[in-house]
This record gives C-alpha cells, sequence and structure tokens, in this order.
C-alpha cells in the first residue's frame, strides 16, 4: 500500500486538520507514516497566516532533498495559490476548504495527473475521524476562521467567512477522544472566542466549556488562543470559564501592541488600557494561572515611543509565553499598502530586545514553583517525558519508566528559562475507565 508522511507547519488547528487528513486516508487504506525515508508521498500542511516565506522554504526543502511525490494542503491563498504551484509544478494544491478531497488529492499525484481544490468550500469539519499525532491528546477544532478584519492578518482571505461547528458534534468528538484514551483535550481555532458569533451574535465559548466540563473523566481541556475584542461585555463569564478544576489554567491573549495608535491601524477593536482590565481580572481570580500573549515589531508606522509602550506594557503584565513576530507584509491586505513602513533593521532590533528581556520574566517566575509537587498526565515524550502542571507549565521528568499516559507526582527541582524540572515520586494507580457513551 501507498504510505503517506503528513508534515504540518502552524498552529494547533492545523495539526487538527492534519488528524483529519490522515484519518480519511487511512480510511481509504493508504499507510500514514512519520518517517520520510519509506514515504512515498509528502502532504505539507501549511500555514501562510503570518507570510509565505515559511511554507516555500519548506516546499524547496523537500523538493531539492527528496524525490517524492508531494501534496500541498492547508492555508493556501486563493489569490497566491500561483507562487506555491511554482514552488512544486508537479504537486497537487487542496486549500483548508477541500480536506474532505484529499484522498482524491493524493490519488492524483499517484497517477501523475495533480490537481487542485482550491474553491470556497465551508466544511463542517467536527466529529470526522482522526489519525491522533498524539494518542494522549483530542485536538477539537470548534470553528473556522474568525469574525475580525485585522489589517495585517490574512486569516480572512485564507479562510473566508466565520464558521462556528454545531455544539452537539464537539461534544460528541470531545467524548470519542476520551474514550478512545485522551488525557487532554485542547480546544482550538483561529480566535475560539469567536465560536458562536455567527450563530447567536456572540461568542458561545463560555458555554461550550461549561458542555465539556461535564462529560465524566479525569482529563484535562486546554482552551485555545482567543482575542480580547469578542469578549467585551462578557468578561465574568470569560472569567468563569476557568473555574472548573479540569479546566488548565492557561490563557492565550494576543496584544500585538501596547500602543494604542498602534492597535487602531491593526483595527484591533480593543484598547490597552481594556487589555489590562482583561488581564488583571483574570490574575485576581487565579493567583497561579499562565498567561501567553503574542506581539508584531515593525508594524507600519510604529514609531519609538510605540514600542516603549509596548515593552512597558509587557513589564506590567509579565507573559510567560511570549511570542514575537515582526510584521509581514501580505498581499491583499489594508496593512500591506500603508504608508511608513518599518526598515526590517529596526523591526530585528525591537525583536531582539523583546527576546532578551523576556527570558528574565519567565526563570523568575518558574524559580517560585521549586519544592512544590504536582499530579499531573504525561502526555509526550522527546528526551524525557512532558507533562503539564494545572496552570500549563511545562514539567520535564527524566525517567527510565514508561511513563506516557500514566498520572504522576513529580517534584519540582529546578527551573529552566521555559519549564520546570521534575522528579518522579509515584505512579498514581489509574481508576476504573468511565464508559462514556459516545
Amino acid at each position: 500500500m501507498t504510505s503517506v508522511l503528513i508534515h504540518t507547519l502552524g498552529c494547533s488547528a492545523n495539526i487538527g486538520e492534519s488528524e483529519i487528513m490522515g484519518g480519511i486516508l487511512s480510511e481509504e487504506g493508504y499507510i500514514i507514516v512519520d518517517d520520510l525515508k519509506i514515504a512515498d508521498i509528502v502532504i505539507i500542511n501549511i500555514c501562510t497566516v503570518k507570510g509565505d516565506d515559511t511554507a516555500l522554504k519548506a516546499i524547496r526543502k523537500f523538493n531539492e532533498h527528496n524525490n517524492k511525490k508531494m501534496v500541498i494542503a492547508g492555508c493556501i491563498p486563493p489569490a497566491r495559490s500561483n507562487i506555491f504551484k511554482n514552488a512544486s509544478p508537479d504537486a497537487a494544491l487542496i486549500s483548508t476548504d477541500n480536506l474532505s478531497k484529499i484522498a482524491d488529492a493524493v490519488k492524483s499525484v499517484e497517477n501523475n495527473t495533480p490537481v487542485s481544490y482550491l474553491g470556497r468550500n465551508y466544511e463542517d469539519k467536527a466529529g470526522l475521524n482522526k489519525f491522533r499525532t498524539n494518542r494522549e491528546i483530542g485536538i477539537i477544532t470548534i470553528n473556522n476562521s474568525c469574525n475580525d478584519a485585522c489589517s495585517f492578518c490574512g486569516v480572512k482571505l485564507i479562510k473566508g467567512k466565520l464558521k462556528s461547528y454545531p455544539s452537539e458534534k464537539i461534544i460528541s468528538e470531545a467524548k470519542k477522544a476520551l474514550f478512545e484514551g485522551c488525557k487532554e483535550l485542547w480546544i482550538t481555532s483561529q480566535d475560539t472566542a469567536a465560536y458562536g458569533i455567527d450563530i447567536s451574535g456572540k461568542s458561545m465559548l463560555p458555554e461550550l466549556v461549561n458542555e465539556l466540563v461535564q462529560i465524566p473523566g479525569d482529563f484535562k481541556i486546554r482552551i485555545g488562543m482567543f482575542n480580547p475584542m469578542n469578549i467585551s461585555d462578557m468578561e465574568d463569564e470569560f472569567v468563569s470559564m476557568f473555574s472548573d478544576s479540569k479546566v488548565y489554567k492557561f490563557a492565550h491573549i494576543p496584544l500585538q501592541s501596547g500602543s494604542n495608535e498602534v492597535l487602531k491601524r491593526m483595527k484591533r477593536r480593543y484598547s490597552r488600557e481594556y487589555f489590562m482590565r482583561l488581564i488583571n481580572k483574570l490574575k485576581e481570580n487565579y493567583s497561579g494561572m499562565t498567561f501567553a500573549t503574542d506581539v508584531i515589531v515593525g508594524f507600519p508606522g510604529e514609531c519609538d515611543n510605540d514600542f516603549n509602550d509596548t515593552v512597558q506594557c509587557l513589564n506590567e503584565f509579565l507573559p510567560e509565553v511570549l511570542h514575537i513576530s515582526k510584521y509581514q507584509r501580505i498581499p491583499n491586505t489594508i496593512a500591506s499598502v500603508m504608508k511608513d513602513q518599518v526598515d526590517g533593521k529596526t523591526a530585528m532590533k525591537r525583536s531582539k530586545i523583546l527576546s532578551e528581556i523576556h527570558p528574565v520574566w519567565s526563570k523568575n517566575r518558574l524559580n517560585k514553583f521549586n519544592g512544590e509537587e504536582y499530579e499531573c498526565y504525561v502526555t509526550d515524550k522527546k528526551k524525557d517525558y512532558i507533562a503539564h502542571s494545572d496552570s500549563y507549565v511545562q514539567i520535564i521528568i527524566p525517567s527510565a519508566q514508561d511513563l506516557l499516559g500514566k498520572k504522576v507526582r513529580v517534584k519540582i527541582n529546578d527551573a529552566a528559562k521555559y519549564y520546570l524540572i521534575g522528579e518522579l515520586i509515584d505512579i498514581i494507580e489509574e481508576k476504573a475507565s468511565i464508559i462514556i457513551k459516545v
């Protein structure tokens, strides 16, 4: 049988879509592999939300070093599809809107007649079978696209209008993942706070999370990134969303800039002051909460004072996880034609400043956990085993025992820049599994 390797770029939603493609192909008799040497066909599931460079580099690297047939899938902007076709003329192209046709795309390259599926097609992707990249984690995408049009972003150009998936399908998918042994559920999308706005006119994420925590069993939920503009007038509901013990005390909320003038040009629909009120409200309710945020430096018109506002805001916020992006000009976005484009050297300098000061915040916070003990599920293994605290701080556990999928008790005895190092104390006997009606 034909073997297929799926190489994924981008966010957890993209990983989820790769798992859907793997599930469809498995049902069609293809063998999903993780070793390039034995793969007959390579699917590169690309992300272009922040620009094309990373995707094109990956495509060219596979073409240069491997004689493999290829399918380019994922976030392919319809207006720029020729760029990717030119990078790999013999590849089939299939956009994120057409994942149900992945088997046809693979068959087309097998037959040396590559096709392109790039039309807008708002598929319902909830509840589909998946070939999991990590059997301990159930990745559940709750909506496609978002309801905003930030001036720098390519999401709407790629994915079109917001489409939220039916809650009953999401709950069913969650139950199925838990029945199959998953210990974590990752609730994800391009903006989880946008969930349900196309249905009810307001975010339905808190309602959905409340339904998920009612599912019986011992598991954790990680809520994916949500934007501040969809929380206005619903702050209390969003704060309460984290109250259940099944929900990680972890919030990924993008700041993007600490300058109100830059936020206006970005069309972000919130102010720095509102952002900080939201953060402080979460901190007041959950003292150990972990925060992740995103910042763009070098946005058109960003002056030194604007950047200093961002630094000042971050020094007040002190997020444990900081994603720094240098602004990239994405064709057909409002920002791409703005005046006062910031030169690359200035953007690089600002990025370097943030990348140098952030580890100090993180290390200072993590040092406070030394001596603490946690009960947690081991959900991954690289060189050592990986688990997370209740506030989703990564814990590295060196052990010669097989810990994957097991609940353990660990004692923290050291901290690195971005993670804790734990000593295994005990493997907790798992309770009898609760049979969940799927």
